[in-house]
C-alpha cells in the first residue's frame, strides 16, 4: 500500500479480502449442507461477495446455531442477506453519480449494528453521553444525493485515482445523524463508511468539501484494512503494547490507530493542497490544510518514535507520508 492511491494494489487487497469472506462464510455455513442457497457456492464470481452484509454474517455465525430452530434462522439470514445483497447492487447501479455508482445505503440490520457497536466503543466524554445515545442512522434525502453527486464530480476533476481507489473498496456509503461520531469504518462490515449527515449541510467550508474529506478519511481506513490482511503494517505485539495519545482521538490508542491516522491525515493533507492549489473554498479551506498538516507533523513525529514496532511494509508508508509532507515536495514525487 501507499499513501498515493495505487490501483493495482487495492484491486489486489480487494480480492485477497473478498476470498477471505467467501472461504470463511463456506467454512462456517457448511453446517447448512443442501440447504445452502447455490450462490454462495459461487460467491466469487458475483459482486453480491463483496456486499457489507456478508461480513456482518461471518461474525454473527463464528459458532454454529445448535438446533433445528436456530438452523433454519441461519438459513434464513442467509436468503435474506443474499436478497438484500442483490438490492443493494441495483442501488449501486440506479446511483444519481454516474462517476461512482455505490449505494447510498438505507438503514439495515448489519449498519444498524455496527452503529451500535461503534456507540458503545467510543471514548466516554463529559457532555458528550446523550450525544452518543442519540446516534441514529438515515436514509438519504434528495437533496443530500446531489451534494454527493458534486462531490464525486470535485474528486473526478482534483483527484481521480483517488475516487476510483475508493470506487474499488467501498460499496455502501451509509448517513447518521446526531452529535457523537463524525465517521467510522468497521471490519465486521467491510465495504461500508459511515458518515455524520451534518457533513452535507452548508457551513463555512462547502458541503461537497466536507463530504469529500470525510469520504477519504473512512475510504482511507477501509483501504487499510484490506492491505493489513496481505501485509500487516506493525509486528505481533503482547498485552504490553503501548498506547499513545493520537491527533484524532482523545483517549490513547493502540499503534495500528496511530498508523491509520498517520495515513488519513496525510492523504486528506493532499487532498486540500490541491484545493488550495486550484484556489477552491477559500480562506476556511487553507486554514484547513494548516490544520490538517500539523496534525499530521505530529501523527509522523509519534510513529517514527516507535518506528520498531513496525513491519518493513509499514516503515515504508510511515516513509511516503514523511517525504509527502516535507517542504517543497509535490504529490506525485512523494511514492518515488
Amino acid at each position: 500500500m501507499h499513501i498515493q492511491p495505487e490501483l493495482d494494489e487495492a484491486w489486489s487487497d480487494q480480492a485477497a479480502v473478498t476470498h477471505l469472506l467467501i472461504d470463511t462464510l463456506r467454512e462456517e455455513l457448511g453446517f447448512l449442507g443442501a440447504g445452502t442457497p447455490a450462490l454462495l457456492a459461487t460467491l466469487d464470481v458475483t459482486n453480491i461477495a463483496t456486499y457489507p452484509g456478508l461480513w456482518a454474517l461471518a461474525y454473527r455465525y463464528q459458532q454454529p446455531p445448535r438446533g433445528e430452530d436456530a438452523r433454519a434462522r441461519c438459513l434464513e439470514d442467509v436468503r435474506h442477506l443474499l436478497d438484500e445483497a442483490r438490492l443493494s447492487a441495483e442501488r449501486a447501479e440506479g446511483s444519481v453519480a454516474e462517476l461512482w455508482p455505490v449505494d447510498l445505503a438505507p438503514p439495515a440490520r448489519h449498519l444498524v449494528e455496527s452503529l451500535e457497536r461503534a456507540v458503545r466503543q467510543a471514548p466516554r466524554r463529559p457532555g458528550y453521553e446523550a450525544a452518543l445515545a442519540e446516534m441514529t442512522l438515515t436514509p438519504w434525502r434528495e437533496e443530500q444525493r446531489q451534494v454527493f453527486l458534486s462531490t464525486c464530480r470535485l474528486l473526478a476533476a482534483l483527484w481521480p485515482e483517488a475516487l476510483a481507489e475508493l470506487r474499488i473498496g467501498v460499496r455502501q456509503v451509509v448517513l447518521m445523524e446526531g452529535g457523537g461520531l463524525e465517521g467510522f469504518t468497521d471490519f465486521a462490515v467491510h465495504g461500508a463508511i459511515f458518515v455524520n449527515a451534518h457533513r452535507l449541510a452548508p457551513g463555512r467550508i462547502p458541503a461537497p468539501i466536507r463530504l469529500a474529506e470525510a469520504l477519504l478519511h473512512e475510504g482511507c481506513h477501509t483501504r487499510c484494512n484490506a492491505a493489513a490482511v496481505v501485509r500487516p503494517f506493525l509486528k505481533p505485539s503482547g498485552k504490553d503494547a503501548p498506547y499513545v495519545m493520537t491527533p484524532l482521538r482523545p483517549d490513547p490508542r493502540p499503534l495500528t490507530g496511530l498508523f491509520q491516522q498517520l495515513v488519513v491525515l496525510a492523504r486528506c493533507l493532499t487532498f486540500y493542497e490541491r484545493l488550495v492549489g486550484w484556489r477552491l473554498g477559500g480562506a476556511s479551506t487553507a486554514a484547513r490544510c494548516e490544520r490538517l498538516r500539523a496534525r499530521a507533523h505530529q501523527a509522523l513525529a509519534t510513529l517514527e518514535a516507535h518506528a520498531g514496532a513496525l513491519t518493513e511494509h509499514g516503515l515504508a508508508v510511515v516513509a511516503e507520508a514523511g517525504r509527502l509532507m516535507a517542504p517543497g515536495m509535490s504529490s506525485q514525487d512523494a511514492s518515488v
